[in-house]
Formats: structure tokens, sequence, C-alpha cells
């Protein structure tokens, strides 16, 4: 059975549990139809579900109680926890080194003064390009 198949067994059986146990609930207690469709099947859905759940960590085999035995694998949950795994070393050393930079202040090189700037060169070389070029 393919992951999808089994995560949507897995989410529509604890639905119908829940509406039957609501509308037992409801023959027994005459409560109104819409209550039963607005509060009480979501509500003891997600109980069940929870409840099943909580049992299948400790039982797997209880997981037959939302329809598949087996909870669905997912691949890119496993190559997202291996590529995490192999990048831990990395960033933990590039954050020590950035730690290290901020730890340790160093002084800021003298700003060198630029030469200024002729205007009377800069206005014959652009005359001298202008009479090139006609």
């Amino acid at each position: 059975m393919s992951n999808f198949s089994k995560s949507a067994v897995r989410t529509i059986v604890p639905l119908a549990v829940g509406y039957v146990v609501a509308l037992a609930a409801k023959a027994g207690w005459h409560i109104k139809s819409t209550d039963v469709t607005l509060y009480l099947g979501p509500v003891i859905s997600a109980v069940y579900y929870l409840i099943v759940r909580f049992v299948e960590e400790k039982v797997p085999a209880a997981g037959v109680l939302l329809g598949v035995p087996s909870k669905p694998q997912y691949a890119v949950k496993a190559a997202v926890e291996t590529a995490v795994a192999e990048a831990a070393p990395v960033v933990e050393e590039a954050v020590k080194a950035e730690i290290n930079k901020i730890a340790t202040p160093t002084k800021a090189p003298a700003a060198k003064k630029a030469a200024p700037v002729k205007k009377a060169a800069a206005t014959k070389s652009t005359t001298a390009a202008k009479k090139a070029t006609k």
C-alpha cells in the first residue's frame, strides 16, 4: 500500500468511527443531528485518533485500529534528517568562527585619503579626446 493510501485510510477511519459513535450517542441521548455533525463527531474523532496514536507508540500493532497497521514512511523526512546530520558539524564550525570574530575585536585600518583630482587636467584630457574623435 502506498504512503498516500496509508495516510488517507489513517485519516478517514477515525472520522468514520467518530461519526458512528456520535450517531449512537444521538440515539441514546436524543441529541440534535446538527450538534452531532458539528460538535460531537469531530471531537470523538480527534480523541479516538489521539488515543490510538498514543497506544500505537507503545504497541505498534494497535495501528490496525486506524485502518492500517503501519505508519506511512516519507522519504523526504529521511533525506532532511540525513542532510541536517551531515550539515550540523559544518554549521557548528561556522558559528564558532563567527563568534570568535565578534569576541576578538580588531582595529580597523586607517582610511587612506584619495589624491585630489585636478580639474584642469581632467578638462584637457576630455578636450583632447573630443578632438581625436572628430
